[in-house]
């Protein structure tokens, strides 16, 4: 009896050893390569998304110092053009002591003006609190902006210069 207990015993371990051999260590060995591949993908959607969110951020900022650097152009033109402002202005006040009004003239100066206030309106959104300081020390001195002091015309345009990172990380 112990003979056969023993071949027993032995073709049981030999069924088992198949068994944990040929099922259970391929189910095993399948089920750790899906979970692999799942948490692959997983990661890489994550990253992706991450990426795609640094990327939009990124181009934001870009977008927002571009506006900034063509502010500041703009500013530094329409300043550049004072002094011929100046002109024009003396010459429409003389006209107005004489009764007259020219279109041209009046035209030119509103032009000016206009630009002048897009300026004023979209550095107030797009600047920080230097750029806000210079604006309210341009409204120290009575007068159209052309009449202003060029120190206050500089230091509006160098407060712009210097906030062109203002708030970007």
């Amino acid at each position: 009896m112990n003979i056969y207990n023993s071949k027993k015993n032995s073709t049981r371990n030999r069924r088992r050893g198949m068994y944990l051999k040929d099922i259970i260590l391929p189910l095993t060995l399948t089920f750790l390569g899906i979970l692999g591949t799942l948490g692959g993908v997983l990661i890489t959607n994550y990253q992706n998304s991450v990426n795609e969110k640094e990327s939009r951020l990124y181009e934001y900022q870009n977008k927002i110092i571009e506006q900034r650097i063509i502010l500041i152009d703009r500013a530094a033109k329409i300043f550049g053009k004072s002094p011929g402002l100046q002109d024009i202005w003396n010459e429409h006040l003389d006209m107005i002591k004489k009764g007259k009004v020219e279109q041209l003239v009046v035209d030119k100066l509103t032009d000016a003006q206009g630009e002048f206030q897009s300026i004023i309106y979209l550095s107030s959104i797009y600047f920080g609190p230097k750029t806000q300081q210079s604006l309210k020390d341009f409204d120290e001195n009575p007068g159209p902006w052309w009449t202003k002091p060029k120190d206050k015309q500089d230091n509006f345009v160098s407060s712009m210069a210097l906030e062109i990172n203002y708030g970007i990380k």
